[in-house]
């Protein structure tokens, strides 16, 4: 077996404290599509770690996430801390 213990060269990360934003939209969301999702925002929350870097304690995150239906707020949810994820119901 052969192991490489070559240093990454031009490998790029996103610098720590970076704000990202982004959007999803469900069409004909049905009860179990958003509970689907907040299932795997739970999930995400309790375990908040993204990409390769995670042995060196890079990519912890935490967000935030608004649920709108018909362009109202009805959920808030807010993830990261490796606890469950707090939901707030409008």
């Amino acid at each position: 077996m052969r192991v490489s213990s070559r240093t990454l060269v031009g490998y790029t990360a996103l610098p720590a404290g970076l704000d990202l934003n982004g959007r999803m939209v469900i069409i004909n969301a049905k009860d179990r599509d958003l509970s689907m999702i907040e299932f795997a925002l739970d999930c995400l929350s309790r375990s908040p770690v993204l990409g390769a870097q995670s042995a060196r304690g890079c990519g912890e995150i935490k967000g935030g996430f608004e649920i709108l239906i018909d362009g109202v707020i009805r959920k808030k949810v807010s993830i990261g801390g490796y606890a469950a994820a707090k939901t707030d119901v409008f």
